[in-house]
C-alpha cells in the first residue's frame, strides 16, 4: 500500500526545509484491526512512516523527536489499499489550527484530505498528500521558503534580543540585592 507526498517546503523545529515527492509505503493492513500511521518530515526533509499498532480502538502513534507530522493515515482493519478519504491533513500552517490537527476519534476514519493551498477537496487518487506551497490562495498568505527563512531569522534575533534583556534585567536585581536595596 503506497502514500504519494508531493515536493513542498515544510518547517521543522525553526528551519524551512525542502521535501523530495515520494511514494511512502504504508505496511500491511491486520486481519482483524485498524490502526493508524503517521507521516513526517525529518529535520534534513526525508519523509517518514510511524507505524501504529491495531487495536479495537487504535492510537495515534507519537511524532518521531524532532519530526514534523503532515498527515495521519488510517488503515482499515484487511485493506489492500489506501484510498485519499483515509488520509487526514495534519499540516500547521503559520499557527492556525484547523479540525483535522486537534485530532480524530480513534474509532473512525479521518475526513477527507482537503488542499490547504485552494480549499479543494481531494481528487480520490491513492493517498496524494500536498504539502504547503507558501503562496497566495485568495484568502490566505503563506510566505515562500526565502521569506519563511527570514522571518525565522527575525524570530531567532528576537528570542537572542529577549535572552539579552532576561541577562540584563537579572544583573540588574542581583546588583540591588547587593546594595540592599532590593531583598
Amino acid at each position: 500500500m503506497n502514500v504519494l507526498v508531493s515536493s513542498g517546503s515544510v518547517q521543522v523545529d525553526l528551519a524551512v526545509v525542502a521535501v523530495t515527492g515520494a511514494t511512502k509505503t504504508i505496511t500491511a493492513a491486520d486481519a482483524s484491526n485498524p490502526r493508524y500511521d503517521i507521516i513526517s518530515v525529518h529535520t534534513d526533509g526525508t519523509l517518514v512512516v510511524t507505524a501504529g499498532t491495531p487495536a479495537v480502538a487504535p492510537a495515534v502513534p507519537a511524532v518521531p523527536t524532532g519530526d514534523t507530522e503532515i498527515a495521519l493515515v488510517y488503515v482499515p482493519a484487511a485493506v489492500t489499499s489506501i484510498v485519499a478519504a483515509n488520509i487526514g491533513d495534519r499540516r500547521a500552517l503559520l499557527g492556525v489550527s484547523t479540525p483535522a490537527q486537534v485530532g480524530l476519534a480513534p474509532t473512525a476514519a479521518p475526513a477527507a484530505l482537503v488542499d490547504n493551498s485552494g480549499g479543494a477537496a481531494a481528487d480520490g487518487t491513492i493517498g496524494s498528500v500536498t504539502l504547503p506551497t507558501f503562496t497566495w490562495n485568495g484568502s490566505s498568505v503563506y510566505p515562500t521558503a526565502a521569506q519563511g527563512t527570514a522571518i525565522n531569522a527575525a524570530f531567532q534575533a528576537l528570542m537572542d534580543a529577549v535572552k539579552e534583556l532576561s541577562t540584563e534585567n537579572n544583573a540588574l536585581i542581583t546588583a540591588l540585592k547587593a546594595s540592599k536595596i532590593l531583598t
